[in-house]
């Protein structure tokens, strides 16, 4: 889980059943400006290479070995000499051991083997090796073969203390990938210090009798990886400003004179032309001045992705400070690198995608999403879609970014339901739904709060989605209150509801599925003014009520706990709602209030299964009533609502209102079930039809029904249906 906000990007890691990290996330390589176009030049003081170039085996550097060396052998097209079983017609120049270690790229070692061989380096003092590089001879003078067919294909890189025991840190297999005349950095698991390394060759590119030639064996290490960066001026750094402070963690991508690449990380700021810098990949092959070279886009400096999505087995991101129109795709199922080409400069079909977008309106990028077609962006002036031809895959070859909608958008994260993708439009006050519309062969964003407008007069500020049971997108807004929208396109549902959680504040929310998978459960940080001191609870929504939940499962009340156990009537383990008026249920009677002191209260009877919390009260009204009048419509004249029957379902208590003008409110019946309920009878549940029951007599120009459940009883109230009997007096 990848956390962005405008500071360093955090991943959220889970090591086992209980050892979560929160771990800065170390990006592997890129994304990259442009080549610097400028005259300043970089140089490193170090090469990062463990093994200092050699000019003999001597003691202040480590010694090379060989198990063997290939002799000198001078042959002539008339007077060939003979050498492993082949005619040398040329000359042959002796090979040192040396020679992998040294900074001439024209003398390499040769063993005196056919196929096989071993080169080794002895420290002075022992060292971690974390990866190597093999570079095969240049040379080859032979027609019969090319000078790659000499380079090592399978192989050992082995590791001793007591040259007697080796350790196998790394093994290739039938390995062909020297381009440039050189392998790839062989990333090593190792943190075990050895003073000897060698590299074990089993086999060659081509069968026949030819030895193993290798011109350089590089290894970086823990210690040599470190060194300073020195730029010749500020220019082409930072707006010219020089290297800063806030550069520490950003990368930098050198050329060197071979033609590769090469990543290093600042890991300290000198001046503003000197850093220290850490190398990531490969040492560099000299400390010669590198005109070549490629900041980083994101760092403390330029700032960091705000936001970021998965897709097609890339992770994207967007939004830098500096940079508020980019966006970066990482390299296909590497989500940590984003280097858009590979060490020599080719742009492949998995290297990253780094892009921004043309507008002539410049504004950030707020989200990213996706659907079946390809990449969703919501910036604040516009949406764009980004797709490649043909339905293939999203490549840096390929890709287009297009401008579809222009309604603008906040930076609230998405939610994708289906082929939809549902936003919040740039004032915060409306959510807009983003799908491809094929009657228009393009993408539509309608608006979700037409018939709720009220609802976003406090901005939306953070949205997630549960799919079960209900299809709900829930909502915080900006004062920390939660809103609802039930969302299901194939049938056209779209409707909004509002939850005040007992006066508390939500400060952030998530939903998460439930281990029976039975309900995506909202899950919320609540500031709560307990006994007048802010309390911060994590609370859970518990599951909807359902066909197989039973009365004992009964849940109305925020904040509560519940004891299940021996009869008891004093309940304790409430000191989180200390000093406050308390409901609940003790054997499925509502019980309450209580005040609740040093943290218990008591019942008015023993109880084995009580639920205690904050109690609210569930409330809904209905549109205005049109049941039409003799001249027209009803709205606007005088009606009154003789009778109302409801239908409910598992259901007990509840009441149904009507709006009396002459009271100025809403006046309600509680409703009446049939059978007894009292003390001597259980309460049971029950499913069909209530009434009619005849409201308090008055006429008004409303016309609406009301229904709550009332705090004072935490019993289930599904209503169904309600049909009401109204009469509309003409004036």
């Amino acid at each position: 889980l990848y956390l962005l906000t405008t500071a360093r990007p955090r991943k959220l890691s889970r090591y086992g059943d209980y050892d979560w990290r929160l771990e800065t996330v170390s990006f592997v390589d890129g994304p990259y400006m442009p080549i610097n176009s400028t005259s300043t030049k970089l140089t490193p003081s170090a090469t990062g290479n463990a093994i200092p170039d050699m000019t003999a085996n001597d003691a202040p550097v480590g010694d090379a070995i060989a198990d063997s060396n290939r002799a000198e052998k001078n042959g002539t097209v008339d007077d060939p000499v003979n050498f492993l079983a082949r005619k040398i017609s040329y000359h042959l120049p002796a090979s040192e051991a040396y020679y992998a270690f040294d900074a001439n790229d024209e003398t390499y070692w040769a063993a005196n083997h056919e196929q096989t061989g071993w080169i080794r380096y002895n420290a002075d003092a022992s060292f971690v090796c974390d990866g190597y590089t093999v570079y095969p001879a240049l040379d080859n003078q032979d027609t019969s073969y090319l000078s790659k067919d000499y380079a090592p294909s399978t192989w050992e890189f082995q590791a001793s203390n007591d040259l007697t025991n080796w350790d196998v840190l790394d093994r290739q297999e039938e390995y062909v990938l020297y381009d440039n005349n050189k392998s790839v950095f062989f990333e090593l698991d190792n943190e075990t210090e050895y003073q000897y390394y060698r590299l074990y060759v089993y086999k060659l590119m081509r069968n026949g009798p030819i030895e193993p030639r290798i011109r350089r064996l590089t290894m970086r290490s823990t210690d040599s990886a470190d060194f300073n960066l020195t730029a010749s001026s500020t220019v082409g750094i930072n707006n010219d400003t020089g290297f800063q402070t806030t550069d520490v963690g950003r990368l930098i991508r050198l050329k060197g004179l071979d033609g590769a690449w090469r990543t290093v990380e600042i890991v300290a700021r000198t001046s503003a032309t000197v850093v220290t810098v850490k190398l990531l990949g490969e040492p560099l092959t000299d400390t010669k001045e590198i005109r070549q070279w490629r900041l980083g886009y994101w760092s403390d400096t330029t700032g960091w992705p705000t936001t970021g999505d998965f897709f097609e087995d890339r992770l994207w991101l967007a939004g830098p400070e500096e940079y508020p129109d980019q966006f970066a795709g990482s390299v296909t199922g590497d989500y940590e690198t984003f280097s858009q080409t590979d060490t020599f400069g080719e742009v492949l079909d998995d290297s990253a995608v780094v892009g921004r977008l043309n507008s002539r309106r410049l504004s950030r990028v707020r989200w990213l999403s996706s659907d079946e077609r390809g990449l969703i962006m919501g910036t604040g002036s516009e949406e764009y879609a980004l797709a490649a031809p043909n339905n293939e895959a999203l490549t840096a070859r390929n890709i287009k970014a297009r401008p579809t909608t222009r309604r603008g958008s906040a930076g609230v994260e998405p939610v994708r339901i289906d082929s939809q993708v549902l936003y919040v439009q740039r004032s915060g006050r409306t959510i807009r739904e983003f799908a491809y519309v094929f009657e228009a062969d393009g993408y539509k964003s309608p608006s979700m709060s037409q018939l709720a407008s009220h609802i976003g007069a406090v901005p939306f500020a953070e949205m997630d989605y549960a799919a079960e049971p209900h299809s709900i997108v829930w909502i915080r807004r900006q004062d920390g209150s939660l809103v609802g929208l039930t969302y299901n396109r194939e049938e056209n549902v779209i409707g909004w509801h509002r939850h005040d959680l007992s006066g508390g504040v939500i400060e952030s929310l998530a939903v998460l599925p439930q281990k029976d998978q039975l309900q995506d459960a909202l899950w919320v940080i609540v500031k709560r003014s307990v006994n007048g001191v802010d309390k911060r609870y994590i609370e859970r929504l518990t599951r909807f009520w359902d066909f197989d939940t039973a009365l004992a499962d009964a849940h109305f009340v925020d904040s509560g706990l519940r004891y299940l156990g021996d009869p008891i009537q004093t309940v304790y383990g409430l000191q989180h709602l200390e000093g406050e008026e308390v409901y609940g249920l003790a054997d499925a009677r509502p019980v309450g209030p209580f005040t609740v002191e040093n943290g218990s209260i008591t019942l008015p009877f023993e109880a084995s299964n009580v639920i205690i919390g904050l109690g609210y009260d569930s409330e809904a009204e209905t549109a205005r009533l049109e049941n039409g009048a003799a001249d027209g419509t009803a709205m606007g004249k005088v009606k009154r609502i003789n009778s109302i029957v409801g239908a409910v379902w598992n259901s007990v208590g509840g009441e149904i209102g009507v709006y009396n003008e002459q009271a100025g409110a809403i006046v309600y019946n509680e409703l009446e079930y049939p059978g007894r309920f009292d003390e001597i009878e259980d309460i049971a549940l029950y499913t069909g039809l209530i009434g009619p029951f005849v409201p308090e007599a008055g006429y008004d120009m409303r016309g609406s029904l009301a229904f709550r459940r009332p705090k004072s009883s935490p019993l289930p109230f599904n209503l169904i249906a309600l049909m009401p009997q109204m009469n509309t007096q003409d004036r």
